[in-house]
């Protein structure tokens, strides 16, 4: 049984394999990350907010460790509890409860929100072109009050 599941690739979406550590008894997400391509905080901001929204997907900490980019501690409700400061040499230390169980993004996936995003836009194309096929020409083109 695992222990601890290592996400490579925290900005892409749950990937199957770590659905299946979930279902498998991870009980902690660790994702390294390095963004030393990058100049700027963008990017390792953009990893940050990936590991808060990985950590309430699977309803686990994640723990981040960064050589350039920020290393944290976050919580299962996507708090971040620990941080270091971009680029700096930190070791961050933290107690971390271990969890089980699957959440409902473990356990659907994006099944439901692909689902939901399609519907929206079918009903956002569908509305305009209803409006379009049901104006009724004025009988008369001549504006109320104008010369003629």
């Amino acid at each position: 049984m695992r222990r601890a599941y290592l996400d490579h690739a925290s900005t892409s979406p749950l990937r199957p394999e770590a659905r299946a550590a979930m279902v498998a008894g991870a009980e902690v997400l660790l994702a390294p990350t390095n963004a030393t391509s990058y100049s700027t905080g963008q990017m390792p901001a953009l990893e940050l907010g990936a590991a808060r929204m990985r950590a309430l997907e699977t309803g686990r900490v994640v723990l981040q460790a960064a050589p350039t980019g920020f290393s944290a501690v976050v919580d299962p409700d996507g708090s971040v509890r620990r941080v270091s400061d971009l680029g700096s040499r930190d070791v961050l230390t933290a107690t971390v409860a271990r969890r089980r169980g699957r959440t409902p993004y473990t356990r659907l996936g994006d099944g439901p929100f692909v689902v939901a995003a399609t519907a929206a836009l079918a009903v956002a194309w569908a509305l305009p072109s209803r409006r379009r096929s049901t104006r009724r020409a004025p009988s008369d083109p001549t504006p109320a009050g104008a010369p003629i």
